[in-house]
C-alpha cells in the first residue's frame, strides 16, 4: 500500500488544475445558474429598495457580481496556486464607495455567496438559498411598524415653546427634545418622536397652529413632509 505524504500531496495541488476537467458545457449551466438567481436578486433589491435614491446601476453591479464570482470561483477551485494568487491580488485592491443602507452590503453578500455556489456547481444550495432569502426579504419589507420613528424640525415664537411642546408630546407616542436653539426671538426645536398614523395628524395639527412658522417631519425611511 502506497503512503501519501504531505509533501506529495501538496506537490499534486500545485501541479493539477480542476480547469483542465471542466468541460463548456458545465461553464454555460453555471453563469446562466448564477444570473437567473443574480436576477431574482436584483428584482428583491428593488422591490424592497427603501433607501433615499435608488440607482439601477448597483442593482446592475448586484448581477454582474455573481457571474463575475462565478468565474473567479470556478477558475480557481482546486487549484492552489490560482488560489493564493487570487487572495493576494485581492489584498492589494481597496473599494471606497460608501455604502449608505445596510441592506446594501446584505446584497452584496448575496450576489457573492450565488458566485462561490455556482463556481463550484452547488447549484441546489444557490437555488434552494435564493428563492429563501427572496422570501424572507419580501415578507419582511411588507411587515409595517405600528408607531413610525421621525425627526421633526419646528420653528416658532420662543414665547409658545411649552404650549408646543405639550401639544407635540399629547399627540405622539414618544417625544425626545435633541435640541433648541433661539435667535433673535425664534426657536428651533429639534426632536426625535414616534407617531401613530405616519405622521398625518401631527402634520395636519402643526399645519393648523397659527404660531408655527415653519417644520418638517422626516420619517427614517426618507418620508418628508413639512410646511
Amino acid at each position: 500500500m502506497e503512503t501519501i505524504t504531505f509533501k506529495d500531496f501538496l506537490n499534486s495541488a500545485l501541479m493539477t488544475s480542476s480547469t483542465e476537467s471542466i468541460v463548456a458545457a458545465d461553464i454555460i449551466i453555471s453563469i446562466f445558474v448564477s444570473l437567473i438567481c443574480a436576477i431574482i436578486t436584483f428584482y428583491v433589491y428593488k422591490n424592497t429598495f427603501q433607501g433615499v435614491l435608488y440607482q439601477k446601476t448597483y442593482g446592475v453591479s448586484i448581477v454582474l457580481i455573481a457571474l463575475i464570482t462565478t468565474v473567479v470561483i470556478a477558475t480557481v477551485s482546486g487549484n492552489l496556486i490560482l488560489s493564493l494568487g487570487m487572495v493576494g491580488a485581492l489584498s492589494i485592491v481597496r473599494f471606497r464607495t460608501a455604502i449608505k443602507d445596510p441592506l446594501d452590503i446584505v446584497f452584496m453578500f448575496w450576489a457573492i455567496s450565488i458566485g462561490v455556489a455556482n463556481g463550484v456547481m452547488a447549484y441546489k444550495i444557490s437555488i434552494i438559498s435564493t428563492f429563501l432569502f427572496a422570501i424572507i426579504l419580501i415578507a419582511m419589507s411588507r411587515i409595517k411598524s405600528y408607531s413610525s420613528p421621525n425627526v421633526l424640525v419646528a420653528t416658532y415664537s420662543s414665547s409658545f415653546d411649552e404650549e408646543i411642546s405639550e401639544l407635540i408630546a399629547n399627540h405622539t407616542k414618544s417625544f425626545v427634545v435633541k435640541s433648541k436653539s433661539v435667535s433673535s426671538g425664534v426657536m428651533e426645536l429639534v426632536a426625535d418622536v414616534r407617531t401613530r398614523d405616519e405622521g398625518r395628524d401631527l402634520t395636519k395639527l402643526l399645519s393648523e397652529h397659527l404660531e408655527l412658522k415653519s417644520f418638517s417631519l422626516i420619517n427614517y425611511s426618507n418620508d418628508i413632509s413639512g410646511v
